[in-house]
């Protein structure tokens, strides 16, 4: 970086001032970004050890009791609606894109604050309540739509 008091070098004209100081500040950037990269490396590794026990809590196998379990955990829960949670009560199962939430939520990668309004979002659109969204669902939609317009002809031309 550079020594500043010592008095051994020093820039004797203005221009040469103006460069010592601008690098002054720009290695002490320099030094001040790589301290802090290097103070990061525990949280880091800390970080990719809780990432690999969730990615590893189930195994490479799953029981019934797991599957059931995994099933009924706090975030699947959530994420699911009333029909879903029914129709995983009969049969067991988790949907692919609800492990990928759940491992992100387990993670602290995600947090169910940020899924919730994505969630009420898909359910205002899925009328059926089935958890998917398909033609069905657009047409009833739209249907509910030129409804609520006849029904209300001067609020369709706010």
């Amino acid at each position: 970086m550079t020594t500043v008091g010592y008095g051994d070098l020093v820039p004797q004209n203005g221009k040469s001032k103006v460069f010592v100081t601008i690098y002054i500040l720009f290695a002490f950037g320099v030094l001040a970004s790589s301290m802090s990269a290097v103070g990061a490396v525990p949280f880091r590794i800390q970080e990719l050890k809780k990432i690999e026990k969730c990615l590893s809590l189930l195994g490479d196998s799953l029981e019934a009791e797991e599957l059931r379990a995994l099933c009924e955990c706090r975030e699947i829960v959530k994420i699911r609606n009333p029909m879903q949670i029914q129709a995983s009560a009969n049969d067991p199962h988790v949907l692919r894109s609800e492990f990928v939430l759940w491992q992100l939520t387990k993670q602290g990668k995600l947090k169910m604050d940020d899924i919730a309004p994505c969630l009420a979002t898909f359910d205002s659109l899925d009328l059926d309540g089935s958890g998917n969204l398909n033609q069905e669902d657009i047409d009833i939609y739209l249907k509910h739509q030129e409804d609520k317009n006849h029904q209300h002809p001067d609020s369709a031309r706010i």
